[in-house]
């Protein structure tokens, strides 16, 4: 850089020529500004080109010494590298070991401190509902008796009344009792042997019903008849009036009838006449379930009667003037012409046989209407329900009645 002023300074000679004289005397001129850039630049290029890194001069130097070598590192390129080694953990941090077994065993239900708490606790609620249940049947047995005592009660007060009323003096007029089948030592075996066994197994297959012995058993001791040896009963007596000319022409509902009529009405039962015309029987037999109780209920085309069968003495208007609706409505779907009831009967039968317990309804519904769809007079009374129940049994299981 000194050099450089010391240039520029020469520029500024008033003179820009200079003449030096040569040994030979000659004259020589030349340009001292241009001169002195091109020697400036040509040395920073030498420079710039010899020169050396720390390394290398130092290496240099060293090798003119006759002693043993030296490494040295390049501070300009190389860079001493500090091996850093990662903090210790302190000493009160403690890390457990993961031990899945232990997880899961603790994790499991049983494993918990409450899980026999809770079983017992279960096991506590399933006795708690059964004794609910047992306590509910007991009031429902003890509701049952009381029925039955009513009614032996008031049948006693039927009685005695009767027996206190002044009438006026008749003949008496002794009606005969029919004579009922007697049942047979073979035909009792047959009865017995339904009672036992799987109470799951299919003992008759008939009319598209399937009677197990559960549904037989029944009719065993003060049980209630269930829907479907009502039914099977049903198609019994309809089938014996297709093989008895003398018998009046006989159809029968089945038990679901009559609810489904009080819902819906008659427009919800025109799909289950498509294959019969109710109007071309002589009888027809509608079982009455009023929830806790079996009602007969039969249409009598011959006398144009709906009469209404009730063991315990009740009536039923509601299920009378239904029956009615509901054969105006049927005849004017199927025949297209209004059906006239005008002359029609409507009746609550009182002077029937009355049950003496609250088990037999189903009984007293299903016999009635097998006496009625054979014209025959109603005798039998309650001491006759142990012998119908047997006589049934064996009625199903032949798979037809006794009395053709």
């Amino acid at each position: 850089m000194q050099y450089k002023k010391l240039l520029e300074k020469a520029t500024s000679i008033n003179s820009p020529e200079s003449l030096y004289a040569t040994p030979q005397g000659k004259l020589f001129a030349f340009d001292t500004v241009n001169r002195g850039s091109k020697i400036l630049n040509m040395s920073l290029k030498n420079s710039q080109k010899d020169r050396m890194s720390t390394k290398d001069t130092i290496q240099k130097v060293l090798d003119n010494f006759p002693t043993e070598t030296v490494v040295l590192k390049d501070s300009d390129s190389d860079s001493d590298v500090v091996p850093v080694e990662p903090p210790s953990p302190k000493p009160d941090i403690e890390v457990e070991p993961v031990n899945s077994l232990k997880k899961v065993i603790n994790t499991s239900k049983p494993a918990t401190e409450d899980w026999v708490q809770q079983l017992v606790d279960r096991h506590k609620s399933i006795i708690k509902k059964r004794q609910q249940e047992i306590e509910s049947f007991k009031a429902y047995s003890e509701k049952h008796s009381q029925i039955n005592k009513e009614i032996r009660l008031q049948n006693l007060t039927d009685k005695v009344n009767r027996a206190l009323q002044i009438k006026e003096q008749v003949i008496p007029v002794e009606e005969a009792e029919e004579e009922l089948p007697e049942l047979t030592a073979a035909q009792y075996k047959i009865i017995d042997n339904a009672f036992k066994g799987n109470p799951s197994e299919v003992l008759v297959r008939k009319f598209n019903l399937n009677i197990t012995r559960r549904d037989l058993c029944t009719l065993a001791g003060l049980n209630w008849l269930n829907d479907e040896v009502i039914n099977f009963y049903m198609n019994l007596i309809i089938e014996r009036s297709k093989q008895s000319p003398d018998r009046p022409k006989t159809f029968a509902f089945n038990t679901f009838f009559y609810p489904k009529l009080l819902k819906d009405g008659p427009q919800g039962l025109r799909r289950w006449t498509k294959r019969v015309d109710l109007f071309e029987h002589d009888m027809i037999c509608i079982p009455i379930h009023l929830g806790m109780h079996w009602c007969m209920a039969i249409i009598d085309f011959r006398d144009q009667s709906i009469r209404y069968y009730d063991s315990m003495g009740g009536s039923n208007d509601r299920c009378l003037r239904a029956l009615k609706q509901y054969l105006e409505a049927e005849h004017l779907d199927k025949k297209k012409t209004p059906f006239d009831t005008s002359d029609f009967t409507l009746e609550n039968v009182k002077d029937i046989p009355q049950q003496m317990n609250g088990s037999d309804c189903g009984m007293f519904s299903c016999t009635f209407a097998e006496y009625l769809t054979r014209d025959a007079k109603i005798t039998f009374s309650q001491e006759n329900m142990p012998y119908f129940r047997n006589k049934m049994v064996f009625e199903i299981v032949t798979g037809e009645l006794l009395i053709k």
